[in-house]
């Protein structure tokens, strides 16, 4: 009798695993999340997830990748601007949260760059940290300018008179760190008028590490331009449920480009 209640016992504690095991999520895999092309190169995606038995599949049309959808096999080449959306699946777990990648290419700096200072501590080399093709990671320390409370002015300088499309800003948001995105950011042509970009509200709250390049597009009919000017305004006060509620937040800026 005994020898059955163990044998059952060993059954259902077998059974419960396994369930846990489909109710499992799997992890996202880690991995850069942009990335810069330049001209004529082809850069190689590898991501490493080392669990027997899952695939990691892929998008670049900007669906959501499913069990049908391609395989991101190793050493895949990237050689045009992108936004490649990757999941890991497995048959005895959940799929893992939607992985991004966005690929750019790399611009032709007919154009110079200055900015208002950052905050001392984050301000490394200054204003070629925004032109040097280079994004910043996690570590919010290297490869950006940080500004508490203050605007980042960014001034354009074009060597000859441009017909620019669009302004690319890169930032990170870790709230956790008083880090948010911008609240606002404005573009002028020529000392002319204001281009407000009205950007998703910031105040939200967001767990971990988030990286958002913020695409303003300019309007068809516009001047070439002699020289812009890009204003990435922080948000004054931060949000109520946060520690530092009340006070002026940071804001972090890794590149900004033209197209």
């Amino acid at each position: 009798m005994e020898i059955v209640r163990l044998v059952a016992a060993l059954f259902l504690l077998s059974y419960s695993f396994i369930l846990c095991g489909q109710d499992a999520k799997l992890a996202m895999p880690m991995s850069f999340s942009k990335k810069m092309l330049s001209p004529g190169s082809m850069e190689v995606l590898n991501i490493d997830f080392r669990l027997e038995g899952s695939t990691i599949r892929f998008t670049d049309d900007g669906s959501e990748p499913t069990i049908q959808s391609e395989i991101l096999e190793a050493n895949k080449t990237i050689n045009k601007p992108c936004a490649l959306k990757y999941r890991v699946f497995h048959p005895d777990f959940l799929s893992s949260d939607v992985g991004t990648i966005r690929y750019f290419n790399e611009p032709k700096l007919n154009y110079s760059v200055s900015c208002s200072p950052a905050h001392p501590t984050y301000n490394e080399v200054g204003s070629s940290t925004l032109t040097d093709g280079v994004f910043g990671s996690n570590d919010f320390h290297q490869s950006y300018l940080g500004f508490e409370g203050d605007t980042a002015s960014v001034h354009i300088k074009f060597k000859k008179k441009t017909k620019v499309n669009c302004v690319y800003i890169s930032t990170t948001i870790q709230q956790g760190s008083w880090i948010f995105g911008p609240s606002e950011i404005v573009v002028r042509i020529n000392g002319g008028k204001d281009l407000i970009t009205p950007v998703v509200d910031c105040s939200i709250k967001q767990d971990g590490t988030s990286y958002t390049v913020y695409t303003i597009y300019l309007p068809e009919k516009r001047a070439k331009a002699k020289f812009m000017d890009v204003e990435v305004l922080p948000l004054s006060k931060m949000p109520d449920w946060h520690a530092g509620a009340g006070k002026p937040a940071w804001v972090f800026i890794d590149e900004v480009w033209l197209d």
